[in-house]
């Protein structure tokens, strides 16, 4: 008889320390949203790098974890990631302009680690209430200008110089061939 009770007791300890587990976990992760998202997602922004013209494969692993794992409610109310995003595609535009002289479709990159990053930047913009096939990544560039407060941001006016710059150095191109 004291066995099948302290088997009782041991499933009942065991299974209500998981439950509460569990509620920490949900604590936990809505204190990270609150306290260090907005640090970590620019931290993100400043070490990206393009890669390549799509933008699936140059977002790290870690950023598309941290991006899959947030609530979308914590991408919404975050101070920094409408600047992170902009970083994040301003970077990718200049890298598009120095590699092939011209924007690509963001949209169609919509997939794998950019989904997020694509359909946030659809949705603060404006196009997604819209039926759109093509988003041309210079869309950046007119959104970023449009808002003062990403347009006065430092860190965002210096990759907008860099847009500018690349985008005279390449009217000089074409207009001496």
């Amino acid at each position: 008889m004291r066995w099948p009770f302290f088997l009782f007791c041991y499933f009942y300890i065991s299974c209500s320390g998981s439950n509460s587990q569990k509620g920490n976990s949900n604590e936990l992760e809505k204190v990270y949203c609150a306290t260090d998202f907005d640090s970590v997602i620019l931290l993100y922004a400043n070490e990206f790098q393009p890669k390549e013209i799509d933008l699936e494969k140059s977002v790290s692993a870690e950023l598309a974890e941290l991006l899959n794992s947030a609530d979308s409610n914590c991408l919404k109310q975050s101070k920094s990631f409408e600047i992170a995003l902009s970083a994040i595609l301003l970077k990718l535009y200049i890298y598009h302009l120095r590699c092939c002289g011209m924007g690509y479709d963001l949209h169609g990159m919509k997939r794998g680690n950019a989904q997020v990053l694509i359909s946030e930047f659809e949705r603060i913009a404006g196009f997604s209430n819209q039926r759109i096939e093509f988003i041309n990544s210079y869309n950046i560039v007119d959104f970023v200008s449009k808002r003062g407060y990403l347009a006065s941001n430092k860190i965002l006016i210096m990759y907008l110089n860099d847009v500018r710059m690349v985008s005279d150095s390449l009217k000089l191109v074409f207009s001496n061939q």
